[in-house]
């Protein structure tokens, strides 16, 4: 309903979580280990800006210690025995940088399938693979260098 009504009042582009690793209903509910549950209602947002042609910026990660952020990972690094000092590790400690890598591989790797079933319904404006195996190359390297 929302983004059916931001539509109609011009909205193209718009941007939405990818993640949430911490708080009540966690994407990640630790390091590397997913709810599905929640992937669903992702995939939902993705799915329905599609329809509408309204490109979507996800969000892998902030600051906000409520939602998991950066700390979430530097906490994770730490809990596996990896010496870091605290959430500016998240830039520069390779075992934290692997953890985000793998995170937004995790969520393109699931849209993928997803985007499967999805190519089934009419109307899909869905990326093709080749324009989502770009995608995550490209956000790797912008994000993860």
């Amino acid at each position: 309903e929302v983004l059916r009504e931001a539509v109609a009042a011009g909205l193209t582009v718009c941007r939405t979580w990818a993640f949430s690793d911490g708080g009540d209903q966690p994407l990640q509910v630790s390091q590397g280990k997913y709810d599905e549950r929640v992937f669903q209602g992702l995939h939902f947002v993705i799915w329905e800006a599609q329809k509408r042609s309204v490109r979507l910026i996800l969000s892998f990660v902030n600051n906000f210690q409520d939602f998991g952020g950066r700390a979430r990972y530097v906490q994770w690094a730490r809990d596996a025995g990896v010496a870091v000092n605290g959430e500016d590790d998240f830039c520069t400690n390779l075992v934290v940088k692997g953890y985000y890598k793998n995170h937004i591989l995790s969520v393109d790797t699931n849209q993928q399938h997803d985007q499967r079933s999805l190519q089934r319904r009419p109307n899909d404006h869905g990326m093709g693979t080749n324009q989502r195996d770009s995608l995550s190359s490209r956000l790797l390297r912008e994000n993860c260098a």
